[in-house]
């Protein structure tokens, strides 16, 4: 696998100890990196996948880091959130993607998004009719008051902290959107504190207690960073709220009441950390780029997977469906809907191969309400474990696959057998020996064996894939030197 070239968006000038630190990071896992301001990039209908990218004039980037999108008119951030979505849809793994910036800039988005998910919150009402913010206001504030923010903005730049409806007034800071929280009162009343907490992946890396003799607590404002313990229940709730807004990485603000019951108060999409890295030992920078590019792999995966469906419909074939032909009450827009819905799970890291067939099969049934892809589900999830540790050839793939075979479990065997009932194939059948209708007392492997006389995908299983890696490849490899047109050569 050649080495994976990335684009860390950034500040042109400004932030060299973050982006200084992310560089070093993604050196030391073996990437190339080159730092670009969005500003500096665009679209381009000549350039490759239509965006232009210094430093990535031939091909497209194999990753996006997004550090900052910078300030601008409402016209320069909406072109550079359409080319992260334009990288997004090439394919391209961004962190964070243009959707989870977009909910995290918006506080009123990203509580909204808490509130779906059910997490803790303070009561919010965010309007752009005064009057409706003053009587907002009068209900929101109690002995500790209520707090008044800018709709966007960071590092507790113009939030205000208000006891009284009539501080509820036109400013420009507010943009005329008011948006205003109910204040949390903590313990002790002084020194001010909250927390803040970073999201890495399924994980929180950091954590910091800011403390301020005045309020808001923010670094930038003067708060004072302390280490604090990060217990199962804060974890918990910092990952579901990166996860409500859809969020790679992320800053979690919270407060904890009088009670000790924590609130979320924003979530922050390019969060510093500096000052939790002051409190820390672990080193910041590494963890964001190591889980950053495992969701790369994961990416590429669920990418692979979904192309080599399109493939297998653009090729023409007898006695199936494909773009010329519908069949069996299926259709060609059926089978790319399945694999659209399929991929994250067949790509899923956190996943062993039978809850990837289950989850797949789960999600193509809930897509297309019928059996599409059964047998690519079987097929493709234990290759997609082998895949995630990035074998160079196809030689060293397919000693992964047999590893990945070999330890194949009981439970995989039930998830698959839950996910062939689901599917329903027409053919099937009953056997004498571990019948898919009862409960399995051996390793998938061990299942697949039983059938692999009658089921070339069993088959597979039971041979490391012979007709894939000894039939097939080199087939495929003799065509594509004949042909750039993949679809034809995989005809």
């Amino acid at each position: 696998m050649p080495t994976p070239h990335i684009v860390l968006f950034s500040e042109d000038v400004g932030d060299e100890w973050h982006s200084g630190a992310l560089i070093d990071a993604f050196k030391q896992q073996g990437a190339d990196v080159t730092r670009v301001a969005l500003a500096h990039c665009g679209f381009d209908t000549s350039a490759p996948g239509g965006l232009s990218i210094p430093g990535f004039a031939d091909r497209l980037p194999d990753g996006a880091f997004v550090r900052a999108i910078s300030t601008g008119t409402l016209e320069q951030i909406t072109l550079r959130l359409g080319l992260l979505h334009a990288l997004e849809a090439a394919g391209v793994c961004v962190w964070n993607s243009a959707d989870a910036i977009e909910r995290c800039v918006d506080k009123a988005m990203a509580l909204q998004c808490f509130h779906r998910a059910g997490l803790p919150i303070p009561k919010s009402v965010t309007s752009e009719e005064l009057q409706t913010a003053k009587a907002s206001a009068s209900s929101l504030l109690q002995d500790d008051g209520a707090v008044l923010k800018p709709l966007f903005g960071s590092q507790g730049n113009g939030v205000r902290r208000i006891h009284y409806p009539e501080e509820v007034f036109r400013s420009e800071e507010l943009g005329g959107v008011y948006h205003l929280q109910r204040y949390i009162p903590t313990a002790d009343a002084k020194p001010f504190s909250d927390l803040r907490l970073l999201v890495s992946g399924d994980r929180v890396i950091a954590g910091m207690k800011r403390s301020s003799p005045t309020w808001p607590t923010n670094v930038h404002q003067g708060g004072a960073p302390l280490a604090m313990e990060i217990t199962p229940e804060l974890n918990n709730l910092a990952v579901r709220a990166a996860q409500a807004v859809g969020a790679g990485y992320a800053g979690v603000d919270l407060m904890m009441d009088k009670s000790g019951k924590p609130h979320l108060i924003e979530i922050n999409s390019n969060p510093a950390w500096k000052g939790s890295q002051s409190v820390t030992e672990l080193n910041i920078a590494e963890n964001l780029i190591e889980d950053f590019l495992k969701a790369r792999a994961v990416t590429a995966i669920a990418t692979a997977f979904e192309n080599a469906c399109a493939h297998e419909l653009t090729a023409i074939k007898p006695g199936n469906v494909h773009i010329f032909r519908a069949g069996h009450r299926m259709t060609v827009d059926d089978f790319a809907r399945s694999a659209m819905a399929s991929a994250p799970f067949i790509a899923k890291s956190s996943l062993t191969v039978g809850q990837r067939i289950k989850a797949a099969v789960a999600a193509t049934n809930a897509a297309v309400n019928c059996n599409t892809n059964l047998g690519i589900c079987l097929l493709c999830a234990p290759l997609a474990v082998a895949a995630q540790s990035h074998p160079l050839t196809p030689q060293e793939l397919r000693s992964e696959l047999a590893e990945v075979l070999e330890i194949l479990t009981i439970q995989d065997a039930e998830d698959a057998y839950a996910a062939i009932r689901l599917a329903s194939p027409a053919g099937l059948g009953n056997a004498t020996k571990q019948d898919v209708n009862a409960t399995p007392q051996v390793t998938l492997l061990a299942t697949m064996a039983l059938a692999a006389e009658r089921d070339r995908i069993a088959n597979a299983y039971t041979n490391t894939y012979d007709d894939i890696f000894t039939h097939a490849l080199p087939k495929l490899e003799a065509s594509l030197s004949e042909t750039s047109d993949t679809s034809q050569a995989v005809s």
